[in-house]
């Protein structure tokens, strides 16, 4: 039982961290503090990513980013913000010139600040967040449950099954995390569809142990988690990660990734060590992240 407590204790940890990330994001998009969302998500989880979804927009910051974008003004007379197309402003009733004044000082302080919030991320340092995001969530799946076990990967519990899918899904949301940290738009989609890909990965796992629970089928179970299994985790983060990026052009391209990747690290498993367990995972998360930066160069170039 104490076992059972650890990995529960240590996945609360990690949704914890994965869901102080989600808040963060979304408090930030709404125009208030990033540490307030992140400590919302690490200490209330889900409920914190509700709470923080239900938090009012800083209108303010958000006004002062649209000045910044062209979409808001400051008005020369009042010095509030209104809409770049206004010609009355609505606080103080003025009529606007053709040629809105603008605080020089204050613009350029603001595009500083974007600036510095966006500054562009390397094609190295990209493709290390990716690899990053995949080796952490499974490395701590593999210490918890020992997958260098082969009596603890296939063992005949239905439960201890269960935890490892969940472990599986704990791995997915970071790996989408590390994603959306890259791309840096759409965090919460890209969170959920690596989620969702480890899930469906995990249900095919608890149903191929419920059939062939015995002991006398444990090689046939090896080959359909370990083929099938895959090829449907591979197949299910393509389709989730295209759908994401609104190019299901993507697809194939990731499929490609996600086979090569998770081939290698099947096949590096079957060593049952340590070493072969974290080269393994190491090299997914390297598959993964560089068809994702070769992806961006050629909507670029096709720009």
């Amino acid at each position: 039982m104490d076992e059972y407590l650890t990995i529960y204790l240590v996945s609360a940890l990690i949704v914890g961290v994965v869901c102080a990330f989600i808040a963060r994001k979304i408090n930030t998009d709404k125009g208030r503090s990033s540490q307030e969302g992140f400590l919302y998500g690490l200490f209330l989880g889900v409920i914190g990513i509700v709470v923080v979804a239900l938090l009012p927009a800083n209108e303010g910051v958000l006004s002062q980013a649209r000045v910044v974008d062209g979409f808001n003004k400051k008005c020369p007379y009042c010095a509030e913000i209104i809409k770049a197309e206004a010609v009355i402003c609505r606080f103080c009733g003025r009529e606007q010139p053709e040629e809105s004044i603008v605080d020089p000082v204050y613009l350029e302080q603001l595009q500083d600040q974007k600036q510095k919030e966006k500054k562009p991320l390397s094609m190295l340092a990209k493709v290390l967040i990716i690899t990053a995001g995949f080796f952490v969530g499974s490395f701590v799946g593999n210490l918890l449950l020992g997958y260098t076990s082969k009596d603890l990967i296939f063992r005949n519990n239905l439960h201890f099954q269960i935890i490892i899918g969940f472990l599986r899904i704990l791995t997915g949301l970071i790996f989408g995390l590390s994603i959306g940290l890259t791309k840096r738009t759409h965090t919460v989609s890209w969170v959920l569809a690596g989620g969702a890909g480890c899930m469906i990965y995990m249900l095919f796992s608890i149903i191929i142990a419920l059939f062939f629970s015995d002991v006398a089928y444990f090689d046939t179970r090896r080959v359909l988690d370990q083929f099938f299994g895959i090829l449907l985790m591979a197949i299910s983060l393509s389709i989730g990660f295209s759908l994401v990026s609104k190019n299901l052009k993507h697809f194939l391209w990731l499929l490609l990734a996600g086979t090569i990747g998770f081939g290698l690290q099947t096949y590096l498993l079957n060593n049952y060590n340590v070493t072969s367990s974290l080269l393994g995972n190491l090299w997914v998360g390297i598959c993964y992240g560089l068809v994702f930066v070769l992806l961006e160069q050629l909507e670029l170039k096709n720009q």
